[in-house]
Order: C-alpha cells, then sequence, then structure tokens
C-alpha cells in the first residue's frame, strides 16, 4: 500500500538514532550501487513497463563520484528510482523524502464535506471509522469509503442499506489511497451469491526481472448479507493501491460499473530495505492482476469517463456523483 505519513515519521525516527557515516563500505558509490542492484533484483514491473534497468544504471552512475555531498547523491538515488513510475515505491533518509506522484498531470476535484454531505445527503448522513454513508433521493444508498482500513462497518452500512430497500448502490471511493489489501476482497463478498475469482496475486521469485511465483487465486466469499441489484463504483486518479484493487475485483463483475476518472493504479507492494548508509528504498515484489490477468499498476480505467471540475466544486456541483445517480 501507499507509505502513510505515520509510517514516515517512524522510519525517520530510526535512522535519526543512526548517524549516516560514510566509511569504506558505505560509501556514496556503494549505496548508488546497493540501490540499483536491490531495485534490480526485486522490482516486479520491468517487462511490463518495458524498462531497460541497465541503460538507467548507466544514465545516473556517471553523476556519481566519491566526493559528492548527501543531499546531491539523495537527489541523483531519487531520479533513478523515479524512472519506474511507482506510487509504491519511496526512498527516504532522516531528512529527506521521495515518493512518485501518481496523480501528476491530472486534475482531481472532490469535496465530501461541502459537497456532497449538504447537497446531495442533505445532511442526513452517518459517519462509522471510515465510511460516510446515507441515502439519496430516497432510494439510493450512497457510501464514501476513506480508506481500506477497519472493515468492520461495512456490514452495518450493507445492513444500513437492506433496511432502507435501496434501488441500487453507489460507492465511493475517489482519494481514497488505499490501506489494507485483504478488505476489497472482504468487501466483494456483499455482492456476489457463490464464490467469486476476483483476481490473482503473484510474487517475485528470483533475482532474474522474469521470474515469478505461480500465480495465487483471490476469491470473494459471500458474506451475510447480498446485494445482486446494480452497484456504481466511483473513481479518481487518487484511487490508489487497495482502492485500484477494489477497481479492478469488481470491474469483470455484471452488475458494477466504474464512474470517473481513471485510478492512480498501485497494483504492487512490497518491504522497505536499508541501504549501507541508513537510508531506506521501497519497491513492489509482488503485484495483484484481476480475474483476467490484467495488470492494473498503471490504473484501472472508468467504464463511464466523466471528470468534475474547479468550477463545479465552487457551484457545489458533483458530476461524477451526478452520474451515478443517472445511471
Amino acid at each position: 500500500m501507499k507509505i502513510t505519513i505515520s509510517l514516515i515519521f517512524f522510519l525517520l525516527f530510526l535512522m535519526s538514532c543512526n548517524k549516516e557515516i560514510f566509511g569504506p563500505k558505505n560509501n556514496q558509490l556503494n549505496v548508488f550501487e546497493e540501490e540499483w542492484k536491490y531495485i534490480d533484483e526485486n522490482y516486479v514491473y520491468f517487462d511490463y513497463k518495458n524498462i531497460n534497468w541497465a541503460a538507467v544504471k548507466a544514465k545516473y552512475q556517471s553523476k556519481v563520484s566519491s566526493n559528492i555531498s548527501e543531499d546531491s547523491l539523495f537527489s541523483i538515488c531519487s531520479s533513478m528510482l523515479s524512472e519506474i513510475k511507482d506510487g509504491h515505491s519511496f526512498l527516504t533518509s532522516s531528512s529527506r523524502f521521495y515518493n512518485y506522484d501518481f496523480t501528476n498531470g491530472y486534475n482531481v476535484y472532490f469535496d465530501l464535506d461541502i459537497t456532497i454531505k449538504s447537497k446531495y445527503l442533505k445532511n442526513n448522513f452517518q459517519t462509522e471509522g471510515y465510511y460516510t454513508y446515507g441515502i439519496i433521493q430516497d432510494t439510493i444508498g450512497y457510501v464514501y469509503y476513506e480508506r481500506f482500513s477497519n472493515d468492520s462497518y461495512f456490514n452495518n452500512v450493507m445492513q444500513f442499506f437492506k433496511d432502507k430497500n435501496v434501488s441500487k448502490i453507489i460507492i465511493d471511493i475517489r482519494n481514497n489511497q488505499g490501506g489494507e489489501a485483504k478488505i476489497p476482497q472482504y468487501m466483494v463478498g456483499y455482492f456476489v451469491s457463490q464464490e467469486t475469482l476476483v483476481g490473482y496475486l503473484q510474487f517475485k521469485g528470483g533475482k532474474e526481472h522474469n521470474n515469478f511465483t505461480s500465480k495465487i487465486e483471490l476469491k470473494a466469499v459471500p458474506q451475510s448479507i447480498y446485494f445482486g441489484k446494480k452497484v456504481n463504483v466511483l473513481i479518481n486518479r487518487n484511487s490508489f493501491s487497495a482502492a485500484s484493487y477494489f477497481a479492478g475485483m469488481v470491474n469483470n463483475l455484471p452488475n458494477f460499473k466504474l464512474i470517473g476518472q481513471i485510478t492512480g493504479g498501485g497494483g504492487g507492494a512490497g518491504s522497505p530495505y536499508e541501504l549501507p548508509n541508513g537510508w531506506i528504498v521501497a519497491v513492489a515484489n509482488e503485484f495483484f492482476m484481476d480475474s483476467k490477468g490484467n495488470q492494473i499498476e498503471n490504473g484501472i480505467s472508468p467504464n463511464m469517463p466523466i471528470e468534475n471540475t474547479k468550477k463545479d466544486l465552487k457551484t457545489f456541483i458533483d458530476k461524477m456523483l451526478e452520474k451515478a445517480i443517472e445511471k
């Protein structure tokens, strides 16, 4: 999942306790080489993204010498890392942090508090954990899920919709940047009547770029409440990681439609690795694919593309939500 602010500060705290002294075994050249090697042996999307990692090394290695500053080295190492264009990748020192911006080049306009709560839910909504939910136009169930964390309340949401006998449900995961990867699979269980394949996981199996383990099937298991009517899912470029997992899992289900903007992707996940000078680097060493074997790393495209503008929000209009209400 996308690294959280709390994890960032935790990593920075650990590194502040470890002075970055460049000795014979952790000089600038060795740090650069170790970062490149770690990414080379662990990253899962080289072939999918058509990245020539050896050429990337040659591009940046000439800029590294034993007498450059730590700031210069960090800039070079983060620039090299940026070549993989992966929102799950990051590099951090005790004073600097780099993370690829997967929203760059996109306009993302969304306002839950002013526009949706006041205009569309008419201030008649409930909030439990990361869920905000209510009824729109008397018969449409709406739920905004801010982060894929603490799924214990989703049953309450679905029970509420069942009691209200809603005609369809809108699940809004715009600006949801992920969380726990197991939650999307659990949530889909409320919309299937039998055990259903929703995707695959694959892990790095060796140091070679195309060496992977066998696919692991991910199946949604029916839950205590079943909803078989229409479900519209609102997405935008800031829907990342586990939010893209959810979009990928439901995209091939017949009663679901994705509405909005292409997601931020983020199909992989990985573990942080400590470089010789104490810096931490991370890249994806496993990845999720949808039930048809499609990669989601670069984003899930909507069935019905539509975007809000800055003017829309200023006039308290959410065209993306209105499309989900209409369809």
